[in-house]
């Protein structure tokens, strides 16, 4: 698994949950948690939220079942909901913060996606770009509303999908929806995640396998040579 990060890092999320599984999210927000920054504090919650339920094995439990994961997926996304209405003074009439968020696990080939907003998914796979998610959003006066996002409502309807990665595909999670140009030609400041999808090969038998942790994402020159690396199409 290769990942890179392209502009504000602090609205990415990658985590290792377990061996195997791994949590990549985007987030964008309008407005303030107490004093946060609001897409900041909803990756933590999820981060925090996905951490409880993957002890003692359960994401690969809740894999084994028909739509587990899609109800673990509802079940933290509510959490997180909650979260962002309670720290903020929100209510039926007026809301003051909001975010979007795309978040992806991955578990062995498999992808398990869930998005409500105005961020965005894409799979890269033999030269052809595809869009996962819908656009929650739509101009008025050039300005973009959201018709659904984090906070928005006490209730919280994100959509859901699973899919499977081949070798070589690329996930990408972006700040805003985007066009396969501009996926390509995008600049250090686009939000964008990128992520390389690798099996995992056996290691031979007389060496001991080593843990491989997500790579650390490198800056300057080197960050923007591996991230246009990642969406070179074939």
């Amino acid at each position: 698994m290769e990942v890179a990060i392209s502009g504000d890092r602090s609205s990415c999320l990658t985590q290792e949950l377990a061996c195997g599984a791994y949590l990549f999210a985007v987030a964008h927000g309008f407005g303030r948690l107490q004093g946060e920054a609001v897409a900041p504090v909803v990756l933590g919650r999820l981060r925090q939220e996905f951490e409880r339920r993957a002890r003692g094995n359960g994401l690969l439990r809740a894999q084994a079942r028909p739509k587990g994961l899609s109800s673990v997926f509802t079940s933290v996304l509510n959490h997180v909901n909650d979260h962002v209405r309670s720290r903020s003074a929100s209510h039926d009439d007026y809301i003051t913060a909001g975010c979007s968020l795309t978040a992806a696990l991955v578990m062995g080939d498999r992808a398990y996606l869930s998005h409500v907003g105005s961020t965005a998914a894409y799979l890269a796979r033999d030269g052809y770009v595809v869009a996962l998610t819908k656009h929650d959003a739509f101009e008025s006066e050039g300005i973009p509303v959201l018709t659904r996002a984090l906070g928005a409502d006490i209730s919280l309807d994100a959509a859901f999908c699973t899919f499977s990665l081949s070798d070589g595909d690329s996930l990408v999670l972006a700040g805003r929806r985007l066009s396969p140009a501009q996926i390509q030609a995008a600049s250090e400041e686009e939000q964008i995640l990128v992520v390389r999808y690798a099996p995992e090969r056996a290691q031979p038998p007389a060496v001991a396998p080593k843990a491989h942790p997500l790579v650390p994402v490198v800056t300057g020159v080197a960050a923007t040579v591996f991230f246009y690396m990642l969406l070179c199409l074939r």
